[in-house]
């Protein structure tokens, strides 16, 4: 049966800020086909080992999973995604 680990943030993400997730295969023979989900709904469905969010959203806030499925059986990794407020630039003048 395979075997993953999925990768990313463990803090709060801002609004604007891009999110990159990255599903590991640790084992697994034949090579899992992988499936990414938010919230218990299909995402992506192809053999990528990354998500991208480019400009996250509070939309974007939520449970994201990687499904890794072969005859040997399936297994999943989750990952919190919390998003906070609207990301603002701070810009400092000096004279």
């Amino acid at each position: 049966p395979p075997k993953v680990e999925l990768l990313g943030p463990n803090w709060t993400m801002r609004e604007g800020e891009r999110l990159n997730l990255t599903c590991v295969i640790k084992a697994g023979l034949p090579t899992p086909h992988l499936s990414w989900y938010k919230d218990e709904t299909l995402l992506v469905d192809e053999e990528s080992t990354n998500l991208i969010v480019e400009e996250l959203t509070e939309k974007d806030d939520g449970q994201y999973k990687c499904e890794a499925r072969n005859s040997g059986g399936a297994v999943n990794a989750t990952k919190n995604v919390t998003v906070d407020g609207k990301f603002r630039e701070v810009l400092v003048f000096s004279p």
